[in-house]
């Protein structure tokens, strides 16, 4: 079994059109799909995503979604936080490499024009 992490858009997107959604196996490879109790979270802090999708408080949702969700223990989500938090890093870093970059650009052209005016 190959367990596939549906994030919130995914499931709002399939979780009304495809009966049933969660848990179920398909194709060759044994995909079952599952999501985090973090969609669940997320869609009730935000009235916008409640007012699109008013389904998904629906009680053969809800009832699904909590049979079928995965459970992380504290040392799994201690690992997940980890690497979330290298990624950023990593992204934050990049970020500031191409701003410096461009910064330094910036200063090279203006000089260059001074020089050539």
């Amino acid at each position: 079994m190959n367990l596939v992490l549906l994030d919130t858009n995914a499931y709002l997107r399939l979780g009304k059109r495809v009966k049933p959604l969660l848990g179920k196996e398909f194709g060759q490879k044994h995909y079952v799909l599952t999501i985090l109790k973090d969609v669940e979270n997320e869609v009730h802090r935000s009235p916008r995503l409640r007012f699109h999708y008013p389904w998904f408080d629906n009680n053969d949702f809800t009832q699904e979604r909590l049979a079928k969700r995965i459970r992380l223990s504290q040392s799994e989500r201690a690992k997940i936080q980890a690497m979330t938090s290298v990624l950023r890093a990593h992204a934050l870093e990049m970020h500031l490499h191409i701003r410096l970059m461009a910064d330094l650009l910036h200063h090279v052209l203006i000089v260059f024009v001074l020089l050539s005016g």
